[in-house]
């Protein structure tokens, strides 16, 4: 066997500096990218329900478990989403961890089986190689889909689907070399998975079919996978529960599905482009002309595959399936969103659509990497990573911004857990509207309750009285806002907002439980630690601790003294007290906050 040193020393002396720095780049925006984005779920993830998770939780305790597990939930049947938060709920107490660790695991899993892919193009250069993992890692883990990435029963729904959908498109392309309708069934199966996770799942077989047609899939191979199409439509729209809600969703009209399917494929230009303040006329304009340029190149990426006389390489392949995957997904939300299009068009830009037609960039960005087939060349590589490069630029506004909203959301969710725990109706925070109504979100709090889940695992202090004791007092630097005085509808008492944050000097434990208590210790309300949500600061590196804090005090008294303290929910001990004192006149300002001796 001959030795290979030589040639990747001649490879290596032939790459210019310039590339070199090229290359580094490259790999340390790869980095960055999908670093910042893993760390603002860690930082960011939702810890507790939220909208109209509430009501998804309350069905689980008014109807039948097969309805519950097997049914329509607005529109959709993410059977593998309730699955796993049945088993959260089962041996999680309903926490959010397993929703939340399983989504980032197929986030993940999506862009690493399209950089293993990429790797694995021995016809490209390393540098078109790493502009393609660039590529991969934005599709998937560029911040503008953070929507659907730090929560964990949105990511459920989706990233089930995207994963699918590149396993399958491998597979279409393992069908071709190893001449194998096993493959194909394997590519189907995996589409299965996709379809009963999110409405838009059954897309995925556009993405196994697409690349068997265009690498040229024998026929009969396809039978296995066409019967298993036909097989999950009929269980979908008719077998399972729920199926009126399937067939009564779906609308024809070809001119509002075309304007739906164009405004949703130039979606993540207006996403990207919200700095630009585009007007509600002006985005849709934009919007259309940008979805029209990404349907042509779609077209065109599609013709080429087929007319070319030289096979697509795996990469190719897999661009064009992730591709298809979203052109189709946008068709069915053409299909099944006519009335709510029509009424509000601009709805085609909503950030729950964005993880479909992101897929469609990437994939064509893919595709057209995997057309730089010149081996030995370094010079292939050049414009797709300038290209990359340039795009990662262009998204990191976003892409920052996006963090920032992040940071926002988790705090609001943080202080609803408050406000469920306490029993108090926070109209700002708790969801009373088409996502929940009160009744679902009050169901889900008084079952989580009995049951001592998610925001109600810890306990309080089991000998609040003793809490009088003497208590480190925290830094001076540390301070508490009031915020507004409103009418608790749920307890029937006043209730006002606090927040705040800790000094970086305060010592924060591992389990912190925050207790309001007056001078006597006596329990009047509660708060939680959460990351303050300052936007220029949201997108990190690492993973600070929480010294920011949220939460309410109950009937509240002018003139009067309080503590809130820190307390170490391990060992029911208190580890730092900060005073405050309501004034007078209650409302947004900073109250009198001392040490505590």
């Amino acid at each position: 066997m001959s030795n290979p040193l030589p040639a990747v020393k001649s490879v290596a002396k032939s790459r210019s500096p310039a590339s070199t720095l090229l290359l580094a780049a490259t790999l340390l925006a790869t980095y960055a990218y999908a670093h910042t984005a893993l760390v603002a779920v860690a930082n960011f993830g939702l810890r507790f329900p939220y909208s109209d998770h509430y009501r998804i939780y309350a069905n689980f305790f008014s109807r039948p478990l097969v309805d519950a597990l097997f049914g329509i939930e607005n529109a959709h049947r993410p059977v593998v989403a309730a699955l796993v938060r049945f088993a959260e709920m089962r041996w999680f107490a309903a926490d959010q961890s397993l929703q939340l660790v399983l989504g980032v695991v197929l986030a993940s899993g999506t862009a690493m089986v399209m950089m293993v892919t990429a790797l694995r193009e021995r016809g490209l250069s390393p540098l078109a190689r790493a502009a393609a993992m660039l590529v991969a890692v934005m599709t998937v883990l560029w911040l503008g889909n953070v929507r659907m990435f730090f929560h964990g029963g949105e990511a459920l729904h989706v990233y089930p689907v995207t994963l699918s959908a590149a396993l399958a498109s491998l597979a279409a392309f393992a069908a071709r070399e190893r001449r194998s309708a096993a493959w194909m069934t394997a590519g189907a199966l995996a589409c299965t998975v996709a379809t009963f996770s999110f409405g838009s799942g059954v897309a995925a077989f556009a993405a196994l079919f697409a690349v068997a047609l265009c690498v040229r899939v024998p026929w009969k191979a396809w039978l296995p996978a066409l019967a298993i199409l036909v097989m999950d439509v009929i269980l979908y729209t008719t077998l399972l529960p729920g199926n009126d809600g399937v067939k009564g969703s779906l609308q024809f009209s070809p001119a509002v599905m075309a304007m739906t399917v164009l405004r949703v494929l130039g979606s993540p230009f207006i996403n990207a482009a919200q700095r630009l303040e585009l007007s509600g006329s002006s985005a849709l304009s934009a919007g259309l002309l940008a979805g029209s340029f990404v349907a042509a190149s779609y077209v065109a990426a599609m013709l080429h595959a087929l007319r070319h006389r030289k096979p697509l390489s795996r990469l190719g392949a897999l661009g064009l399936g992730v591709a298809s995957l979203g052109v189709a997904s946008a068709g069915l939300i053409g299909l099944s969103r006519v009335e709510l299009m029509l009424t509000v068009p601009a709805e085609a830009f909503a950030d729950r659509y964005l993880v479909w037609s992101t897929q469609v960039w990437g994939g064509l960005a893919l595709f057209g990497i995997s057309l730089a087939r010149r081996s030995g060349s370094a010079r292939n590589g050049v414009a797709p990573a300038i290209g990359a490069l340039t795009a990662a630029a262009l998204l990191s506004v976003s892409h920052r911004d996006n963090a920032g909203w992040a940071s926002a959301v988790h705090r609001n969710n943080q202080i609803s857990a408050v406000a469920a725990r306490l029993q108090i109706w926070d109209p700002l925070y708790l969801p009373d509207d088409d996502a929940s109504r009160r009744a679902h979100t009050m169901a889900a709090i008084e079952a989580f309750r009995e049951r001592r889940w998610s925001m109600f695992i810890q306990s309080p202090p089991s000998n609040p009285l003793a809490l009088v004791e003497p208590v480190p007092a925290a830094p001076a630097t540390s301070l508490v806002v009031l915020g507004d005085v409103f009418d608790d509808t749920w307890g029937q008492r006043q209730v006002i907002r606090v927040s705040g944050r800790y000094a970086k000097d305060a010592p924060i434990p591992d389990k912190p439980l925050l207790i309001i208590v007056d001078e006597s210790g006596h329990v009047h309300g509660e708060a939680i630690l959460s990351h303050l949500p300052y936007a220029q600061r949201a997108l990190r590196f690492n993973t600070p601790v929480a010294r920011g804090f949220d939460g309410y005090v109950i009937a509240p008294k002018k003139d009067t003294k309080y503590r809130l303290l820190l307390i170490d929910a391990d060992q029911q001990l208190p580890v730092t007290a900060l005073a405050f004192t309501l004034p007078s006149q209650v409302g947004p300002q900073v109250a009198e906050s001392h040490a505590v001796h």
